[in-house]
């Protein structure tokens, strides 16, 4: 299943590349990660995907792409080297939020988990259950405690709302594969 995300340390390179917000997907690529790059492009243009440019950064390929969720997520079935996909929900801070973020760790941990906290409620409606959500730092600048706390304060922002499991990160800044699925 396809999770979206919410990705602070991607939004510098969105605004640069003026990417349509509804549509930015990211492929987390595997160990081998010019292969894993190359069969991305390759499966993208095979299935007649519209991507433009495939933008690398370190582990993560992102690209703008003309499809919906549904048809992004059975990429997933197919490429064998990217083990992680899903879809930028945020892409731009006012001009405010983002001097208040280079300056006030504590007010950018609020705006990250107030606005995890409402893609949650929206995605929520109309599903019935149980929701599991776990956060990740791509940019590699939270520690792992940062991260779960902040995955605390969504949950505790939420609580009473919907019914929610946090899956807290136990090495490293990212969820591993397994946790993510």
């Amino acid at each position: 299943m396809l999770r979206a995300r919410w990705l602070s340390a991607a939004e510098p390179v969105f605004s640069k590349l003026m990417l349509k917000p509804d549509n930015k997907y990211f492929f987390v690529l595997g160990r081998e990660r010019e292969i894993a790059r190359e069969e991305l492009r390759a499966v993208l243009r095979r299935l007649n995907f519209g991507f433009g440019d495939l933008n690398v950064t370190d582990n993560i390929a992102f690209a703008n792409l003309d499809r919906d969720e549904a048809e992004v997520a059975k990429l997933s079935g197919i490429l064998g080297g990217t083990t992680k996909i899903f879809r930028a929900t945020q892409s731009k801070m006012d001009n405010e939020q983002y001097e208040q973020r280079t300056t006030d760790r504590e007010y950018c941990s609020k705006l990250i988990a107030g606005l995890t906290a409402e893609l949650i409620r929206r995605k929520k409606r109309g599903v019935t259950g149980k929701i599991n959500f776990g956060i990740s730092d791509y940019s590699k600048t939270l520690s792992k405690e940062k991260i779960n706390t902040l995955g605390l304060e969504v949950k505790r922002a939420l609580r009473g709302d919907l019914t929610l499991r946090f899956v807290p990160i136990g090495e490293g800044r990212e969820l591993s594969t397994i946790q993510s699925l």
